[in-house]
């Protein structure tokens, strides 16, 4: 018996000031960002909710998502950042390494 690891949601650093997040679901009804929290000055809250678009159908499929996020001006990029994307039926949490200042 072969089992598989599913794809996980992530988060990378981009240009400056910008993340992109990154959401593994329907293709057709895809997991998109719509609040940003910063509990702290390294911890960035990234809620995510299913995009259901009126008479379309969600696919049964496994495909990723991404989105570009400006970074809020309270999340300090400079030290060791933690991201949690939460969508309701999951959540993951990954680290980022801070950034230069450039």
């Amino acid at each position: 018996m072969t089992t598989t690891t599913p794809p996980r949601d992530a988060a990378v650093w981009t240009a400056a000031g910008r993340m992109e997040v990154v959401t593994w679901g329907s293709s057709g009804c895809p997991g998109l960002p719509t609040r940003l929290d910063v509990p702290a000055s390294n911890v960035l809250t990234v809620t995510v909710k299913i995009y259901d678009p009126s008479n379309a159908s969600c696919p049964a499929d496994l495909a990723p998502t991404t989105s570009v996020i400006n970074v809020p001006a309270k999340l300090n990029g400079r030290e060791e950042v933690t991201v949690s994307i939460l969508d309701g039926a999951y959540g993951r949490t990954v680290s980022l390494p801070g950034r230069s200042a450039s």
